[in-house]
């Protein structure tokens, strides 16, 4: 069994293992890894804006970084397009910014492809694209390697994270923006409350399914939806719109898309089942 090195660790070693930080150990460790990085790129998994308040590894990591002459950028993956609109996270960019770091927003929507396998999660960083550390949230441990799949992997994901220009949403695109990542977990619980024996199996599974790209949905066709909903749009002062049965709130979402701007719409969901119609509501 390999053992735990305690701070004083060579980040020019060729680990052939995972090296793992205790807590009381971490600032140090962060220290002693960045001083002899010139340029680090961190990865960091946002599932809500209070939770992200309250992330202490990120505080460290930009005082070592202020200690140091390292350039750190540093790319959140939120769950939901609206959090480029709250004001706790600007806070948090604008406490990056005064750190002297390089901050934004992806939205996992965009990079959920990327997300199928893999070995260092999200929430990790590259150092000089030689050296992965991550964060172990089950034993809140730092853990550092120069493994080749783990090296591997994070470059993909932060290739693939930084070539996404915003988590911002635009009113141009067709492109209809659905907290999957969010909502799944309260699907399967609402589902399980509302709906009959015979629909629990569809409804308690749907979310996570459409989450890996497993089903078809109005998302795979969001283009042909949205222009001909604001062809509609273009016709009348004040739209009516008719869900008739709904899987989860992914139709209602694109009608909202469709008339995002227009306060005289009427939509009216229905369906045999009060799961998706919940959900439409929330």
């Amino acid at each position: 069994m390999t053992s735990t090195p305690r701070l004083a660790f060579d980040s020019s070693a060729l680990f052939r293992d995972r090296y793992h930080i205790a807590p009381d150990e971490r600032p140090g460790a962060l220290g002693a890894l960045l001083a002899g990085t010139a340029r680090a790129i961190e990865v960091v998994a946002v599932p809500s804006a209070a939770a992200l308040e309250r992330r202490e590894p990120h505080l460290e990591l930009a005082s070592a970084a202020r200690n140091g002459e390292t350039q750190l950028t540093r790319l959140y993956v939120v769950p939901h397009r609206s959090y480029t609109s709250d004001r706790r996270i600007d806070a948090v960019l604008a406490r990056d910014a005064a750190a002297g770091i390089d901050a934004r927003l992806t939205y996992v929507g965009d990079i959920v492809s990327e997300l199928e396998s893999g070995t260092v999660g999200l929430d990790f960083m590259v150092c000089d694209d030689e050296i992965v550390a991550g964060w172990d949230h089950r034993r809140n441990h730092l853990w550092i390697s120069r493994v080749r799949a783990d090296l591997t992997r994070a470059l993909e994901l932060v290739s693939r994270i930084s070539s996404v220009d915003s988590a911002a949403p635009s009113r141009s695109s067709d492109t209809v923006d659905e907290p999957l990542a969010e909502s799944a977990a309260l699907s399967d619980h609402v589902a399980g409350t509302l709906c009959s024996s015979h629909c629990f199996w569809y409804h308690s599974m749907w979310q996570y399914l459409r989450l890996l790209g497993l089903l078809s949905g109005p998302a795979w066709h969001a283009q042909f939806y949205v222009r001909a909903l604001r062809e509609l749009e273009e016709r009348t002062d004040e739209p009516r719109v008719l869900i008739s049965g709904c899987a989860d709130y992914s139709m209602f979402a694109h009608v909202l898309a469709a008339y995002d701007d227009h306060t005289s719409l009427a939509c009216t969901a229905v369906d045999l089942c009060d799961t998706p119609l919940l959900m439409s509501r929330w």
